[in-house]
């Protein structure tokens, strides 16, 4: 296990000021934060992935609870969510939509009340949309009454986020993605040219 004090000096040469402004951010949408915030994530996440590959654990939100409410049956976004959440030394919980029903608000309430992190894998386009804000109501209206002080980050699980894994692939395999030419193929139906859509646009904001 790396010591919190190594694991501070090894990621000592990200943008102080960007990663302040990226902490306590509850909701993350890579389509729509400043250039200089969506690369310092992509470098903290190369770093990351460089300490899993050497088998160095960065358990950096020990005992912490991720939870995760799946509404299609696509599991890819099941593995990234558990995965990550278990790298960074946190309790993976995996529900699915009945925990949305009847009241999304509410159980936006009751995840900011027990949760520490909350994901959803909603369906594509509006509806799926709506989901995910009627969650961050939830989470916001409760944080906003309790008192205590915190932020719960709510990340949709949804075509844009899951392309930062494609992005730092490519980042890995190709160096700077500024200046290159990509040719993207997407698969059959209405997922598969949403997330084709996703890369695109995703893509594009690395150059």
């Amino acid at each position: 296990m790396l010591r919190v004090e190594a694991l501070k000096q090894r990621l000592s040469c990200l943008d102080a000021e960007v990663l302040d402004a990226l902490y306590g951010l509850g909701r993350f949408d890579p389509l729509a934060v400043p250039p200089e915030q969506l690369t310092t994530l992509l470098c903290l996440a190369e770093r990351l992935e460089d300490l899993d590959r050497r088998h160095l654990r960065a358990p950096l939100l020990p005992a912490e609870l991720a939870a995760l409410v799946e509404c299609h049956e696509d599991p890819s976004a099941r593995w990234a969510w558990v995965g990550a959440a278990t790298r960074l030394g946190m309790a993976p919980l995996v529900l699915d939509a009945s925990a949305l029903r009847p009241d999304p608000v509410a159980a936006g309430a009751l995840a900011g009340m027990n949760a520490h992190a909350l994901a959803l894998a909603a369906p594509a386009g509006a509806e799926g949309r709506e989901l995910v804000e009627d969650l961050a109501a939830g989470v916001s209206d409760y944080l906003r009454t309790s008192f205590e002080g915190r932020a719960l980050p709510v990340v949709a699980l949804e075509p844009a986020t899951l392309a930062l894994g494609d992005a730092l692939f490519l980042r890995e395999a190709l160096g700077e993605l500024e200046g290159k030419r990509l040719v993207l193929a997407a698969a059959e139906g209405e997922r598969g040219a949403a997330a084709a859509e996703a890369r695109a646009a995703l893509f594009a904001r690395c150059g």
